[in-house]
């Protein structure tokens, strides 16, 4: 929730949103004011990769209304503090990040465009040329991970999404397999991958604050 040092946030919630906070052990955290006081019993809402970094409060009501939250330093990809729930958010990035919560709402359809939260994996069997460099995957905006043969070749998270094929996949028969995520979590902590590739990022929540678009426009091979 914050980074890069800042100590304090706005939290308003525009209705009343059921939630629970999540503090990074070691650090003390306030809302409005009154200390959060928080246990492990509810870490299993955590991911495994986290949730013996941070300490839980009980599942509340959050009132209608602006709150300020406030914690110690920050480290780099891990938050002093984490909300937990089913709510969409709008957040503003300046001095004092800026948090608005809503509860989210729910809609169901039937079309060719898949919005949602989460991983979506396509995969499809098919021959590879023998004189082909890579492949691109073009209209697409998520964080992509492609693989053959069950082993990861790449990932990308903004254009260009090309892949480069080595020549042991030359003339063969391969499972292709296009892993799309709607947030930054298969990334989470992987502070190479973020430095280089943060100025061509379209988005930068986690998750996100709609539904992302899954799927492409097209597969090419690259000569």
């Amino acid at each position: 929730m914050f980074l890069n040092d800042i100590k304090e946030s706005c939290v308003n919630c525009l209705e009343e949103c059921k939630l629970l906070f999540a503090i990074r052990k070691g650090t003390d955290a306030y809302l409005d004011g009154e200390k959060i006081n928080t246990s492990d019993k509810n870490s299993f809402y955590l991911p495994d990769g986290i949730k013996d970094l941070y300490d839980t409060t009980k599942e509340f009501i959050l009132r209608r209304g602006i709150h300020r939250i406030e914690s110690g330093n920050d480290h780099k990809y891990l938050p002093s503090v984490l909300i937990l729930g089913d709510f969409s958010t709008i957040i503003k990035e300046n001095d004092k990040y800026e948090i608005t919560l809503k509860r989210r709402e729910f809609t169901y359809n039937c079309t060719d465009n898949i919005y949602d939260f989460g991983k979506v994996e396509f995969l499809n069997d098919l021959s590879v040329p023998n004189n082909v460099k890579g492949i691109e995957i073009s209209n697409n905006s998520l964080y992509t991970e492609l693989y053959l043969n069950n082993k990861k070749i790449s990932a990308n998270i903004g254009p260009e999404y090309i892949y480069k094929i080595g020549e042991e996949y030359l003339g063969k028969n391969v499972n292709l397999r296009i892993v799309q995520y709607s947030s930054m979590s298969p990334m989470f902590g992987n502070v190479a991958f973020w430095d280089k590739n943060v100025n061509i990022s379209q988005w930068r929540e986690t998750p996100s604050s709609s539904a992302q678009k899954f799927g492409f426009g097209s597969i090419e091979w690259l000569y």
